[in-house]
């Protein structure tokens, strides 16, 4: 993807500030305005590869009728103060 003159900068900013490499967010943004896309075609680009992860997904979890890899059981407010 051709970069901007001021993308090798904000790359190493972001390392720097970091630690860690630049996210796929930075490289969606760098590819927007390298092709001129419209503004907001990042998000767009991003969320049509989120949605076909997910559809994956509920498909999978439909299938075996449970939850796949649950992160976290949900505890109410109260029940948070209560203990």
């Amino acid at each position: 993807m051709p970069l901007l003159a001021s993308d090798a900068t904000t790359l190493r900013a972001i390392a720097n500030a970091s630690g860690g490499a630049p996210s796929i967010d930075v490289a969606l943004v760098m590819m927007e305005r390298a092709y001129g896309l419209p503004v907001g075609a990042a998000f767009t680009l991003f969320a049509i590869g989120r949605t076909a992860g997910w559809l994956a997904h509920a498909i999978e979890q439909r299938s075996q009728a449970t939850l796949i890899r649950p992160r976290a059981r949900y505890v109410a407010a109260e029940q948070k103060h209560s203990s």
